[in-house]
């Protein structure tokens, strides 16, 4: 039997503390519309006429930006895929065995010779082959994730196969700090890192974004904006 201070979410069943805005394990808003507990995210629409626009729907659906992580963020990897595709066409082009023979003082068999020079062009074209895909995987990966922002909340999307949609509350932001090494200074990237009251994501990073400085700016006023309309203060 719960607690007087918890309470039992009515989706998921587990046990929460009764003042609860949002359910810590299976991630759902609690509110209370005619005495029924309702999921934030459907919510619009209930116990009104679908033709009537909710006087909600413009404050919490404005995005103030939308952003995902640039290429530029992979720059490294790129420089040490490149490398790694000039091995690859040096063990298919360069005659290996050659170079072998020019080492040893002994004379090596043509056959011998020429297995050398065909196997280290299959472990060339492997290498090449393998870092093309690791190239477009990562690429891939990079671009799959996305970053939504409205004054409310941050929701976020990653993953390719396996698709992750979550989300942050702004009040729940309690610093926000901006990261950029000297490549993404000339690059023109940047991460945001968010540190949070949120158990599922105490610090939550906006990674390789273009023009981090703006989007700093926009999400310490959206979680200054959130905190004053909850009227949440933070302790240290």
């Amino acid at each position: 039997m719960p607690h007087e201070s918890t309470k039992k979410c009515p989706f998921c069943g587990e046990v929460i503390h009764a003042e609860a805005l949002k359910c810590r394990y299976c991630r759902e808003f609690l509110e209370d519309d005619d005495g029924l507990p309702v999921s934030h995210h459907a919510r619009r629409g209930f116990g009104r006429n679908a033709a009537e626009p909710d006087p909600e729907e413009n404050a919490d659906d404005f995005g103030l930006c939308s952003v995902s992580p640039s290429l530029w963020g992979l720059l490294g990897f790129f420089l040490t895929a490149a490398m790694f595709m000039v091995v690859a066409v040096f063990l298919l082009s360069y005659p290996i065995g050659d170079l072998v023979q020019g080492l040893t003082p002994k004379v090596l068999d043509e056959n011998f010779i020429q297995r050398i020079d065909r196997y280290t062009g299959y472990v060339g074209m492997a290498l090449g082959i393998l870092t093309l895909l690791m190239v477009i995987l990562r690429a891939a990966q990079l671009k799959s994730i996305y970053y939504e922002v409205s004054p409310d909340r941050i929701e976020y999307g990653r993953g390719i196969f396996s698709r992750k949609i979550d989300n942050l509350d702004m009040f729940r932001v309690v610093d926000l700090k901006l990261h950029r090494s000297l490549l993404d200074c000339l690059t023109g990237i940047g991460s945001v890192t968010l540190v949070t009251k949120d158990d599922t994501d105490p610090l939550f990073e906006l990674e390789k974004v273009a023009n981090p400085k703006q989007l700093y700016d926009i999400l310490k006023k959206a979680s200054l904006e959130a905190d004053r309309k909850q009227g949440v203060v933070h302790l240290d």
